[in-house]
């Protein structure tokens, strides 16, 4: 059965090959000795290491810790893997652009939300202008009521002074 690299795992599950390493070392009594060859040997990866790491990627990716992780593999849980590493190349490939387009996505939502943010802040100080210019208003109504009342009683106070002189004449 072909060999898996550590370059093959990165690429299924999505992590470095730093991780890959360290996974390999923390749970190592569940993997084959060649993905533990030791130091300046070339660690390889059988389908039975790729399950065992495809558990932990997927257990790690839903938040679980490496006591979970243990606890399940101790029961014989294991991941999906592929039966060779025929292909990976190419879904490499496929696999860059879809993460490069989900970045794009993530970097325009991020965005969306900076602008929706500002736009909250804007409407909210907008609709705090608009309630002051509404009070100011309704306080300007007022007085022009007020005016205009005074200006009747100025204008019966000005017949009635025109009545008491036309009856002096």
């Amino acid at each position: 059965m072909d060999k898996f690299t550590v370059k093959d795992a990165e690429t299924l599950y999505g992590v470095t090959g730093q991780t890959i390493r360290g996974w390999c070392s923390e749970f190592s009594d569940f993997l084959s000795p060649s993905a533990n060859p030791g130091r300046r040997r070339t660690r390889m990866l059988s389908h039975d290491d790729m399950r065992v790491l495809a558990l932990i990627a997927s257990m790690q990716k839903d938040g679980f810790h490496f006591p979970d992780i243990r606890n399940s593999l101790e029961n014989g849980e294991r991941g999906q893997a592929p039966d060779s590493p025929d292909g990976l190349a190419e879904l490499s490939q496929a696999d860059q652009k879809l993460i490069q387009q989900v970045r794009d996505l993530q970097y325009r939502l991020e965005q969306t939300k900076s602008e929706n943010e500002t736009l909250k802040l804007e409407s909210a100080a907008l609709r705090a202008e608009v309630r002051l210019l509404r009070e100011q208003i309704e306080a300007m109504r007022g007085q022009v009521l007020e005016r205009v009342e005074l200006e009747r009683q100025l204008g019966r106070m000005e017949m009635q002074l025109e009545i008491l002189q036309g009856k002096d004449q």
